[in-house]
Order: structure tokens, then C-alpha cells, then sequence
């Protein structure tokens, strides 16, 4: 039997945030989605699927790995792998046709060497440090760097990048600055005959607040999920969250006043208190840090809305206690939403992140292995369901 703790995961809610960053950045504008972390907790498989079909063209990832994961799924798409690489990853981009993300004249020269054998010229973008502070060619060499990249053989210039770091709040001057330090050096490269098919510096931050940094491609990272980067971000797309975390209650009881739960006594009932169990916890990605804080909404029969009832003790590695108390009519194996798609919930996503002083992508990055994946609408006629992978 399927475990009654999953993940549903909406693939039109992600079709229709493809469709309106479209629509926001025009058709002359390519799109690029971030399926790295395995779709940021998504699945990146199916979300690759859905995002090409419905108008993106290059899909992003942060390792060779993940890259191959999408070309055994029978994905033929251009892929570029962001990370900086090393000289093992080679052979492995060359054979499964993944692009790189060029950081070092090193990798650069071993990558042209490694090309020439196998007789291929490889497509390959160039990273420039504009402010990030991660990976990439700094400002001041980066004119002299990518020029002699360009006389390399066997490399194939297709795209120069780079990224933002704080496109995503609401002081937008380090982003004009980073912005500016981009055009120089494309201007510089221009000047000695360097040019780029493809130019893209915007993030899910940029593509939402700042339309001048779009260029011709952008890469839309966790909007595609349906979130904004942070509370400063302004929605101007009415995206749609694409995950909803749910389990089902698995055992009720009645607590005197004065009844510790969890580990720790943390929490003594003041009450006599209806107590369910639901199986999740820190093991499958629900953070210990919501002990005492979390909510979840209790469905009883058609109810949509559901109750929304806290957390009680401390979050255990496989379960979780709420105080039902309240819920009319609640028994074992009504469904609880840990997680839901209702922006304004206490337990959204983004509330999630918010109240524990995180981001929206390390809540869904965080699901574990075990967790079963439920993807609706249906893939060829039915829901489909990720069982967990091996060890």
C-alpha cells in the first residue's frame, strides 16, 4: 500500500507558472528552468516534462549527475549544468550532451583538449563574478579570459551568464551595479569580436523585479514552484504553488490535563486533549523546529478547508502529534495537509519558511527520500506515484 504520507504535486500549477513568466517575458526571451535538487524537491523528471511542454527550452541543473538523470528519461532538451566542474565530469557532459557552465581557463583548456580527442566541439556559456561571490571569471579578467576561450577550437560559445545575489529585495542598487559590471564586459567582448547567441542573467528574483536584466534568455528557479524568492518580491505573475505536503491521521487518543507529549515534555496538556499521531517527521523533511509551532489542517469527510490544529511536542524523526480537540467528527484516517497551496496558510510553504527565518526552496528541498510522489493531473490517464528509492 501507498504511504499515507506524500507529496501531490500540482504539474499544471507549474504549466501555468511556465505560462505567465512567458507571457511576462515575451516570446523573443528564452526561458530556462531549474530542475536541480531533483526539481527542487519536485521531481525533476516530471516538472522537466511539463515546463518544455508548455514553452521552455532549457532546463538547469547543478551536476553532471542530475543532468544524465533528465537523458536517460529520454529528455533531448539543452541542459547546462551551473556548477563549477571538474576535469572527471568530461567525458560524462561530452557523451550525454550537457552543456557547462565555464568558471576556470583550466577546465576551459582540458575541456577543448578532451573535445578534440573524441573529435566534437562542445557548446559551453561562460560565467562572470559580477557580485556573487561564488564561481565564475571576475570582471577585471573576464574580457581577456573569454577571448581566449573564444580561440579554443573544439568550444562552442553559446551563452555568457551570471547571476544576481540580491535581486529578491526590495534595495535593488547592488543588482543595478552587478547589471552594469555585465554590460561592461559584454561591451568589452564586443569590442574584440566576442558575441553571444545567448545572454541571461536573471533569476526568479529578476524576472519578477527587474524586466531590463532579461536579455534573451532567463532562468526561473523556485517561481517555477509557484513561490517568490522573498516577502520583497512582488508577485506580479499570480503564480501557483505546486506542492502540497498531506498525510492521513493514524492513531487517536485521549489525553488527561496534565499529559506531557513528545520527547522533552515540552508540551503538558491544560486540558483534557484529543491527541493524533500522523506519520511524518524530521526523517521525511518536516523540520524539528516547528515542535510547538507548526499547523496543519484536519479534513473530516468532504471538507475541503479542513481544521487547522498546532503541533504539539517536540517533532519526532517519523511522527508528529496534533491537538485535534476542536475538530468535530475527527477519527483515524482523515487526511491532513502538512503543507498547503493556500499562499495566505499558516501552513504554506511560505509561512513555513518565514516562521523559521528560511526561504521557500530549503522547505521543499528538504523532503526526503521516503516520501512518496502523488503527480495530478494525471500522466497517461491516472496519477502516478514515486515510491522512495533504495539505499
Amino acid at each position: 500500500m501507498p504511504r499515507p504520507t506524500n507529496a501531490e504535486i500540482n504539474l499544471e500549477a507549474v504549466a501555468h507558472n511556465v505560462r505567465r513568466v512567458k507571457a511576462r517575458t515575451g516570446d523573443d526571451v528564452r526561458l530556462l528552468v531549474a530542475v536541480k535538487a531533483d526539481g527542487y524537491g519536485h521531481g525533476a523528471v516530471p516538472v522537466a516534462q511539463t515546463a518544455l511542454e508548455h514553452g521552455a527550452q532549457y532546463l538547469g541543473v547543478a551536476t553532471v549527475e542530475e543532468g544524465i538523470e533528465l537523458r536517460r528519461a529520454g529528455i533531448r532538451a539543452p541542459i547546462l549544468a551551473f556548477g563549477a566542474l571538474g576535469s572527471d565530469d568530461v567525458g560524462a557532459l561530452i557523451k550525454h550532451h550537457i552543456t557547462p557552465a565555464l568558471t576556470s581557463l583550466d577546465f576551459a583548456r582540458t575541456l577543448d583538449r578532451q573535445a578534440r580527442k573524441r573529435k566534437k566541439r562542445v557548446k559551453v556559456h561562460v560565467n562572470i563574478d559580477t557580485g556573487m561571490g561564488r564561481v565564475g571569471f571576475q570582471t577585471d579578467e573576464a574580457v581577456a579570459a573569454v577571448t581566449g576561450i573564444s580561440r579554443m577550437p573544439n568550444l562552442l560559445l553559446e551563452g555568457l551568464m551570471t547571476h544576481f545575489s540580491t535581486a529578491d529585495e526590495a534595495d535593488h542598487s547592488f543588482t543595478e551595479l552587478q547589471h552594469e559590471r555585465f554590460r561592461k564586459v559584454i561591451d568589452g567582448l564586443h569590442a574584440n569580436a566576442v558575441r553571444f547567441p545567448i545572454v541571461h542573467a536573471a533569476n526568479s528574483g529578476a524576472v519578477h523585479d527587474h524586466p531590463a536584466s532579461h536579455f534573451n534568455m532567463v532562468r526561473l528557479g523556485i517561481s517555477l514552484y509557484g513561490y517568490r524568492p522573498s516577502d520583497d518580491t512582488v508577485d506580479v505573475m499570480e503564480l501557483r504553488p505546486a506542492m502540497r505536503l498531506r498525510s492521513r491521521i493514524v492513531y487517536l487518543k485521549e489525553a488527561p490535563a496534565g499529559a506531557t507529549i513528545s520527547y522533552g515534555k515540552t508540551f503538558v496538556t491544560k486540558r483534557p486533549t484529543l491527541v493524533a499521531t500522523i506519520p511524518i517527521g524530521y526523517g521525511d523533511g518536516y523540520p524539528r523546529a516547528l515542535s510547538n509551532r507548526g499547523r496543519m489542517h484536519v479534513h473530516v469527510g468532504h471538507d475541503a478547508g479542513g481544521v487547522l490544529c498546532p503541533v504539539i511536542g517536540r517533532v519526532c524523526m517519523d511522527q508528529v502529534m496534533l491537538d485535534v480537540t476542536e475538530v468535530e467528527g475527527v477519527k483515524a484516517g482523515c487526511e491532513v495537509t502538512v503543507y498547503s497551496t493556500r499562499r495566505d496558510d499558516p501552513n504554506s510553504v511560505e509561512s513555513v519558511a518565514r516562521m523559521l527565518g528560511t526561504i521557500p526552496h530549503e522547505i521543499t528541498c528538504g523532503l526526503t527520500a521516503r516520501v512518496p510522489y502523488v503527480y495530478l493531473p494525471a500522466r497517461r490517464g491516472k496519477s502516478e506515484i514515486r515510491n522512495p528509492k533504495p539505499d
